[in-house]
């Protein structure tokens, strides 16, 4: 890198709209964040002082698409493994069958919820 005494960074729009985002970009999972905080800094190290920009912004997830994807079907398959209190208790077949109906779709869903997740080290 260059020292300040080579190359100082600044942000050419001087204005609080320093970064924008496009008018055309939509974000299926998150809300394009209103506030952008943006500042210069300088950083000193023994080899000399280096100058660098920071642009903050946060994303808010839609909660829209994980109620569709993942809580409704999960509600709905343990409302379907309560069905099974209701059959008679002489139709194992059927009670077997429909207890392990809803634990094969609950993996099922658990690993496409799994795959939908970002590959991070907290989860």
């Amino acid at each position: 890198g260059y020292t300040t005494e080579e190359l100082i960074f600044e942000w050419v729009n001087k204005t609080k709209d320093r970064v924008q985002f496009s008018d055309d970009l939509e974000l299926p999972e998150f809300v394009t964040p209103p506030n952008i905080s943006t500042e210069n800094r300088v950083v000193k190290y023994l080899t000399g002082n280096y100058s660098y920009l920071i642009a903050t912004f946060y994303l808010n997830r839609k909660s829209g698409f994980y109620l569709i994807q993942t809580y409704i079907p999960s509600i709905l398959i343990v409302i379907l493994s309560w069905v099974s209190f209701w059959i008679d208790v002489r139709a194992v077949p059927a009670r077997i069958s429909l207890g392990l109906l809803t634990v094969l779709s609950m993996t099922t869903q658990s690993s496409g919820a799994l795959g939908q997740l970002p590959r991070v080290s907290y989860i």
